[in-house]
């Protein structure tokens, strides 16, 4: 043990753990760490400790003005009375009170070595982080895998597509579209070529005649679903009957082979003459039907319309009707026998046997069904008139 003057004048007792007459040193951070043996009287002398922070000062004994950088500690008087510093500018810039003294305990720095090595270290951080802010892990580089990867499958299946529809589908679609044309267009091509046949046959029609014939088998030919039924009304004298049924025959035979049918439907009137009107319309529609509908024939006459009475001619109507007839894409043939000599008939325009043609079925019907119906159904029947001429080259029967 040995005694030490405090900055007051007081002493002190201090006990060094190793040795007696060692002194602790001036310059420690922790001057009393090793005093255990310190009397009361000794620790009055002692100042209390306060911390200067970066914007204080304080004035020792000299007068000479402490930085803030350093950790300095002050005491109090020996007497006891304790004076407490502010922090503060104002404050810190007066002078302590006159006797007081200030010693400066610093921190003792690092080693060099200890520094560098935490620059080191500190750099090497920093450095690993900004690697490893740019490094992809690999988490990222298997979403970027997968992302290509779908881009790629995407990218093929429309490119896969794209070229079966461009090398396939469309020329299928194309071929089936081309192939529907083509038929329709073969039958009108077929029906064409057999007509012209019939033409040498009957080389005694006109001109008009054969129009009006090719007209409303086109009509109906050239689509699969035609806007209404093809209507053909043949009208001869009665010495020119055999041309005009054998003209109606031949022009149902090449019809038939154009749609390939089983036969043609065939009404006679005059196999029906002692039937009253509603038994009469009842057989003719019976008979439309099961030639048109269950045999799916597309071709149907009837002969003599002229003798067919109103009531019962009333139900041809709706077979010749332009928006519901029920089978467009049939073809209906009526053949009318007028009471004049064939030389009459070949002396009148064909617009002028038409015209007589109209009159008469207009006065057979209006008596049974009334004006207004006899001229609907006139309308629906008799919009194509073509007038027959004798064929001298014909003998019998067809």
């Amino acid at each position: 043990m040995h005694s030490r003057k405090s900055p007051s004048g007081s002493s002190i007792k201090t006990h060094n753990k190793s040795s007696s007459n060692n002194e602790v040193e001036a310059d420690s951070p922790y001057p009393f760490h090793d005093l255990l043996d310190i009397s009361d009287d000794s620790l009055n002398a002692f100042a209390d400790v306060s911390y200067a922070q970066t914007s204080s000062y304080v004035h020792d004994t000299s007068g000479e003005t402490l930085t803030s950088s350093e950790v300095s500690y002050s005491e109090r008087h020996s007497s006891g009375s304790t004076h407490y510093y502010d922090h503060s500018p104002e404050i810190c810039d007066r002078k302590p009170p006159a006797g007081l003294q200030v010693h400066n305990l610093r921190r003792r720095p690092l080693s060099r070595d200890n520094q560098d090595q935490d620059v080191i270290q500190q750099n090497q951080n920093q450095e690993a982080i900004e690697q490893n802010q740019f490094k992809p892990t690999l988490g990222e580089n298997g979403n970027i895998i997968v992302i290509v990867v779908v881009a790629v499958v995407i990218f093929s299946i429309i490119f896969g597509w794209y070229t079966y529809i461009s090398q396939y589908e469309k020329p299928r679609i194309e071929k089936e579209m081309i192939s529907e044309l083509d038929s329709r267009q073969l039958m009108v091509h077929k029906f064409t070529n057999y007509l012209k046949g019939i033409m040498l046959e009957f080389p005694s029609q006109t001109k008009m005649f054969w129009a009006g014939v090719a007209a409303a088998s086109k009509c109906v030919l050239k689509t699969e679903m035609p806007l209404q039924p093809g209507i053909m009304l043949l009208v001869s004298s009665k010495q020119g009957k055999n041309t005009m049924r054998c003209l109606s025959q031949k022009i149902s035979d090449i019809l038939m082979k154009v749609y390939d049918d089983s036969g043609i439907t065939v009404f006679h009137m005059d196999d029906h003459l002692r039937l009253n009107g509603s038994y009469l319309k009842v057989r003719i529609d019976e008979t439309f039907q099961k030639g048109l509908q269950s045999r799916r024939q597309h071709v149907a006459i009837l002969h003599n319309l002229e003798k067919v009475m109103g009531q019962a001619a009333m139900m041809l109507h709706g077979y010749c009707d332009n928006e519901s007839a029920p089978f467009k894409d049939a073809i209906f043939i009526f053949t009318v026998e007028l009471s004049l000599s064939d030389e009459k008939i070949a002396s009148m325009e064909e617009r002028q046997v038409a015209e007589m043609v109209e009159s008469l079925l207009q006065k057979t019907w209006q008596t049974e069904i009334g004006y207004d119906n006899a001229m609907a159904l006139n309308s629906r029947v008799a919009n194509n008139i073509g007038v027959v001429k004798i064929e001298s080259s014909l003998t019998g029967q067809c």
